[in-house]
């Protein structure tokens, strides 16, 4: 033992151990950062590692042949001719210089040479390469069971599947959990897009299947070949031992056959999701996404948490976001939170949900702010999306907002939040004609969201094309959900069809008994009630509202709808002394934190808190909300809620040519004109007291052509009327002031409050016209 210890050290290869360990290493951490930023397969470390292991014995074979490293010489006795009969021999039996006879063995260990180890290296790493350069030209081109399915043809890019529930065979609820996971990694493929549970809902409905139905196999199937998908994923989660399996499989709807089976084993339920990132990840490869596209994106525990509770709860909640129900959602992703306070993707949808119900902005806001924070632990897709978000609502940089989705488009043309939020935004500018091709695009989606058919909806209408709306609405409907019915009776009011626009509406109050249509449908209810005069119908309705909202403690949603509404009905048809009872009445215990203007729907609440008398308390609101605000959150809104309140101030201190040239440029610069104008009604008065009689003229139609789509317009029409009427009689023009007085009396004579006396007036005109 001795003696060979002694060889060894003088062999040198404790040193060709340590430097061949070392430059192993370095090869091996090459190789997994190549894997993962250019997207190599998995198998590639496993691969290199075999090579270097297969390498170690041939390196330390020749280092103890050649006794050392490159490039050293024999130590032996120079002098004597024994000295030179060694080198003699050497010479006469072939061995390499460096090499020794002692070993007895030269022509059998000839080629341990250290010429040969570089050559057996780079012929190694020349063989891992032949084989990546292999696999890929068989995935790309579709050669055998490597080839990806695009390539085969039996999946063209950007088809839609369909994800069915993964069966629980363990007995914890894995099952439901698995399958929420593996469908927020499936959505970052640029290959496949998987169907949305708000689509798979609609298909199960015309397929007289309940909405809840658990998605199975064979259901997936069903569904798949109904809407022409060519292939369904399925798959199970089982216990093994104290781990877990996971299976999965790609398979034809048509014919039922596997076109590809997946498995990943786990060893614990801790490292279930890095299992199911596994799984998906083949997934997506055999389709045909590249792998340098799937690497980019960080690990599923990473992007989403590593509770599993709160996963659960977080897919929940978007079910109940997704039917329809975001208030009943809150609850659960708050929840969700307290499990884990790094879960990203709660944070955002928490974020959008408190700010579409208005029920607690402040809150949405930091919600928006923590969600940003951590767009790291999101998916590339979802961590463009929450900077957006958060560039918009709480930077208030629409700009900066659009810039990303923009980007986000670039990467994932069809996604459809992008294309909806730049929608939204334009919608806000009231660019709505500019806001439509994105929304088109959005609804044009194989799996399009209630949101998409509602904003586009909306778009159309606001840039004059009812038609088209009515088309729109019949795919929102076509999704088979209750929020169609607001969507109905607001284009039944632009067309003039209230009475059906207020049975609809009803119908809506009945199916959605949560806080935000309770007290905003009675709003709109009330607009429509005033646009057929019944005054006393609609402040009853106000005052229901008011008091559902302040029972849920919300009486900011109260303000910017139906407070607001009863606010302009003050202005117009009540004298001083009762406008400000009716502006008192409202503000009660109103704060002035509750205007909140970074609400989307505080947009004229100043006005109508001016027109009803309360300049003060309107600046002391906008003042608020500059301090509670940073300059950084303040944006577009700021420039709307400002030029409102300097218009308003103008009107309150009698200066008429202020107020209309702050006017021309709020709606030149900051909202604009399409098929009308904010304030169109009160920038027509304004215009009409000037003398300027064809800018009056445009405004008061402008209005009438809003058809409701400004729940507050309704008070303003018998006095557009009337104004029409006498300036058509002004310019001679009997026929047109015939058509608005008869449309006063047949609309107001059999009304209530104010209204009858626009009717006696009309009805007087026209019999001077007789």
């Amino acid at each position: 033992m001795k003696k060979f210890i002694k060889e060894v050290h003088r062999r040198s290869l404790w040193q060709v151990t340590g430097i061949y360990l070392a430059a192993s290493w370095i090869a091996l951490q090459v190789v997994q950062t190549l894997t993962t930023s250019a997207g190599l397969p998995d198998w590639t470390p496993g691969m290199a590692l075999v090579l270097l292991v297969l390498g170690m014995p041939i390196t330390l074979g020749t280092a103890f042949v050649q006794e050392g490293m490159p490039g050293n010489e024999r130590k032996v006795d120079d002098s004597g001719p024994q000295s030179t009969k060694a080198e003699h021999d050497d010479r006469d039996i072939g061995l390499n210089e460096g090499s020794s006879g002692r070993t007895g063995t030269g022509r059998k260990l000839s080629f341990l040479t250290w010429r040969n180890v570089v050559f057996g290296g780079i012929g190694a790493f020349a063989l891992l390469g032949f084989s990546l350069v292999a696999y890929f030209l068989l995935w790309s081109t579709g050669l055998g069971p490597q080839g990806s399915l695009v390539a085969q043809g039996v999946i063209e890019e950007g088809d839609m599947i369909v994800l069915a529930e993964f069966d629980d065979l363990t007995g914890e609820r894995l099952g439901d959990v698995t399958t929420d996971a593996i469908r927020v990694d499936l959505q970052e493929s640029t290959v496949i897009t998987v169907a949305s549970p708000s689509y798979v809902r609609s298909v199960l409905r015309r397929m007289g299947r309940p909405e809840t139905d658990i998605l199975t196999s064979q259901i997936a199937r069903e569904l798949a070949q109904r809407e022409g998908m060519k292939a369904i994923v399925t798959g199970e989660v089982s216990s093994v031992g104290s781990g877990y399996l996971l299976t999965a499989a790609l398979v034809a709807a048509e014919s039922g056959d596997v076109i590809r089976a997946f498995r990943v084993s786990v060893s614990s339920q801790d490292d279930l999701l890095g299992g199911i990132d596994k799984l998906s990840q083949d997934i997506r490869e055999k389709a045909g996404e590249s792998l340098g596209s799937i690497k980019q994106g960080a690990p599923l525990a990473e992007a989403t948490t590593t509770s599993l509770e709160a996963l659960r709860l977080l897919a929940r909640a978007d079910e109940l976001r997704n039917s329809g129900q975001p208030a009943e959602a809150v609850p659960l992703l708050e929840r969700a939170l307290e499990l884990d306070q790094d879960f990203a993707m709660a944070w955002r949808m928490l974020a959008v949900l408190l700010r579409n119900t208005g029920v607690d902005q402040e809150r949405a806001i930091m919600a928006a702010s923590r969600a940003f924070e951590l767009r790291h632990r999101l998916t590339d897709r979802e961590a463009a999306q929450a900077e957006a978000y958060y560039r918009y609502t709480v930077e208030g940089d629409l700009s900066a907002a659009v810039s990303v989705y923009q980007r986000l488009l670039d990467r994932h043309p069809d996604d459809g939040t992008a294309l909806n939020n730049i929608g939204v935004m334009l919608q806000t500018q009231r660019r709505f004609s500019q806001a439509v091709p994105y929304l088109q695009r959005a609804a044009a989606r194989p799996s399009p969201s209630l949101s998409n058919f509602a904003m586009l909806i909306q778009a159309l209408w606001g840039s004059g094309n009812l038609e088209s709306a009515w088309a729109a609405l019949e795919g929102l409907e076509g999704l088979g959900t209750d929020v169609g019915l607001l969507h109905r009776h607001q284009l039944l009011a632009a067309s003039g069809r209230w009475e059906d626009a207020i049975e609809i509406a009803r119908q809506e109050l009945e199916a959605r008994p949560t806080l935000t249509p309770q007290v905003t449908t009675r709003s709109l209810i009330a607009s429509y009630s005033l646009a057929l005069g019944q005054y006393s119908e609609a402040l009853d309705l106000l005052s229901d509202a008011r008091r559902i909202a302040f029972s849920f403690e919300a009486p900011g949603l109260y303000l910017h709808t139906a407070g607001k509404l009863r606010l302009a009905l003050a202005a117009l048809h009540e004298d001083p002394a009762t406008r400000q009872q009716t502006l008192e009445a409202v503000l009660e215990g109103v704060e002035a934190s509750d205007f909140n203007l970074s609400r989307r729907e505080s947009r004229g609440v100043l006005g109508a808190v001016v027109m009803a008398g309360g300049l003060e308390t309107a600046r002391e609101a906008f003042e608020h909300w500059l301090e509670a605000v940073p300059v950084t959150r303040q944006g577009a809104q700021y420039r709307m809620h400002e030029a409102e309140l300097r218009i308003f101030e103008a009107l309150a201190n009698g200066d008429r040519e202020r107020a209309a040239s702050l006017f021309s440029e709020l709606h030149e610069e900051i909202s604009a004109c399409e098929a009308f104008c904010v304030w169109a009604e009160e920038r027509g008065r304004i215009e009409d007291e000037l003398g300027n009689i064809e800018a009056a003229l445009d405004m008061y139609q402008g209005h009438l052509s809003a058809g409701g789509f400004v729940p507050e317009s309704t008070v303003w029409t018998p006095m557009v009327l009337e104004r029409l009427a006498d300036l058509s009689l002004g310019r001679a023009d009997t026929v047109t002031a015939r058509s608005h007085l008869e449309r006063l009396v047949i609309t107001y004579e059999a009304g209530n409050g104010p209204f009858p006396a626009y009717a006696s007036r009309a009805r007087a005109s026209l019999a001077s016209l007789n």
